[in-house]
């Protein structure tokens, strides 16, 4: 059940300073239902006397207080000045007692209860004497980091008790969004919490409720129970819980919200391992590609030495220029082709640069093609000619002419000079 959206403030505000529990006259602690201060005011007018449920209170004595719209509870007939903190904490513990208590009357239920082995103290501890299984309740006001909050819960879970964590009022673990009042956002403790499978609880003792935050799952539209950043909050009465078979403390649709938040949990694990899978096989199919890159260009490089292209560069320039033994790159990453850059850059040389007039078009598109027709694993050939030609370009060789469009996919280039090295006949064949 949803509540108003004005009731959140329960949640997400100051520490509730009403007191709704008190010791009779029997010296039984009683809780006074909303609304139900006529009632109560008409036992004290009987000879009825309420106390103050925290010990060693200098001034025990209450009274009923109706305050009308408000939350009816009682009052300190004279003193009180009880730390906000410390009451709301003392009477979350009362409340789940009472709910235990009430629910379950098979069940031995306490406060303040030592573990075994002395390292945790439970705020409520309900055990049962035929299979001594036990659940413990915590109630948490103070900070608590998330290492701190794992280093409890996995102690209780060692002695094999189930936890559960009832978190009170915001500003710490959890705010209210700025931008609806029915939002809150949940800090790195809580995030903790949902991480480990467990619901992260919110609890007003004024009203007996209990609340959570959901969302709808980006992926799935179902909605689930948020495990960080901001979540709907949502709240449900403490009498519409139960405890299941595992000691989960739920109701009916927080327990559809944890089994539907864990089917989407382990899709999106499941998503994420295909991911993963896909990514490993794609890089060695990257690996693989470069290995047999490598292979292809160190042999080309063995029978580019005794090629008759090779020999006609040298013999043109009379020894080997450095803009055709340029490393092409594509921004900062070097792009490798099944061949050394001397064997293409000389190629494409001879066939598109060499001997052209003064203003002849180079044409990039004629490069590419060649290129890719040299070897079926040639990647990027655009990207290693563009690279290239500036080089050449560097060396007053080549020069770009001007374009009308911010990015032409097919710049022009044009040949600015002629270099043709030494005349042939001055140069000396090798061998």
């Amino acid at each position: 059940m949803r509540h108003r959206t004005d009731e959140y403030c329960a949640f997400t505000g100051s520490p509730e300073s009403r007191l709704v529990f008190a010791l009779n006259s029997a010296d039984e602690i009683e809780y006074l239902p909303e609304n139900a201060a006529p009632e109560f005011k008409e036992r004290r007018k009987q000879g009825e006397t309420f106390s103050c449920v925290v010990p060693e209170c200098g001034s025990p004595a209450l009274t009923v207080v109706d305050r009308g719209d408000r939350r009816h509870g009682f009052s300190h007939v004279a003193g009180g000045g009880h730390d906000r903190v410390g009451i709301a904490h003392l009477q979350c513990q009362l409340l789940i007692k009472r709910w235990l208590t009430n629910r379950y009357p098979m069940l031995e239920v306490d406060l303040e209860v030592t573990t075994l082995d002395g390292r945790r103290r439970a705020d409520v501890m309900a055990t049962s004497p035929a299979t001594g299984a036990q659940i413990a309740f915590e109630v948490q006001y103070a900070h608590m980091s998330s290492n701190q909050w794992r280093a409890r819960h996995d102690s209780y879970r060692e002695l094999g008790i189930v936890d559960v964590w009832l978190w009170g009022y915001g500003g710490d673990h959890f705010h209210r969004s700025r931008n609806a009042s029915d939002v809150v956002v949940l800090g790195p403790t809580l995030s903790a919490v949902a991480d480990a499978g467990a619901p992260v609880l919110f609890i007003d003792p004024s009203f007996e409720s209990i609340g959570y935050a959901t969302k709808r799952a980006w992926d799935s539209g179902q909605r689930v129970l948020s495990t960080v950043g901001a979540g709907e909050l949502q709240s449900e009465r403490l009498d519409a819980f139960r405890l299941d078979n595992e000691r989960r403390f739920v109701t009916d649709e927080l327990a559809a919200l944890l089994r539907t938040s864990v089917r989407v949990k382990l899709a999106a694990a499941r998503r994420q391992a295909e991911r993963e899978e896909h990514a490993r096989r794609m890089l060695e199919v990257r690996e693989r590609f470069f290995a047999r890159v490598q292979s292809k260009s160190e042999a080309h490089a063995v029978a580019w030495e005794t090629s008759s292209e090779r020999h006609r560069i040298v013999t043109i320039f009379g020894s080997f220029p450095g803009y055709l033994q340029h490393t092409p790159a594509s921004g900062g990453t070097v792009i490798q082709l099944p061949f050394p850059p001397a064997m293409w850059q000389s190629k494409l040389y001879l066939n598109h640069v060499y001997r052209r007039r003064c203003g002849q078009q180079v044409s990039i598109r004629k490069m590419v093609q060649e290129l890719e027709a040299m070897d079926r694993d040639v990647r990027f050939p655009e990207e290693a000619v563009r690279s290239w030609l500036g080089e050449l370009e560097k060396h007053g060789i080549v020069a770009k002419r001007e374009s009308r469009y911010l990015y032409d996919k097919w710049p022009k280039y044009e040949i600015a000079a002629q270099d043709i090295g030494p005349l042939p006949s001055l140069v000396t064949p090798p061998g």
